[in-house]
């Protein structure tokens, strides 16, 4: 059991290691897109921060009005 988990795990690293390596580089030339989960005291500046850093940016919320505000 425990080879086969041995054995799973070096065939998906390969594949992890380009996954990471994908979003550094979609961090760095600011591609990559930040979702923020709740728009209150928190989200919403941090949402602001990053957008002003130059990354796309989707907010998401329950609270229709502050929806409505921002948009």
């Amino acid at each position: 059991m425990i080879e086969a988990l041995l054995i799973r795990e070096q065939r998906e690293a390969p594949i992890y290691e380009s996954h990471l390596r994908q979003l550094r580089e979609r961090i760095e030339d600011r591609s990559a897109v930040v979702a923020v989960v709740g728009l209150g005291y928190v989200g919403l500046p941090l949402a602001a921060e990053f957008h002003s850093a130059g990354f796309r940016v989707i907010g998401f919320d329950t609270d229709e009005e502050k929806i409505e505000m921002l948009s």
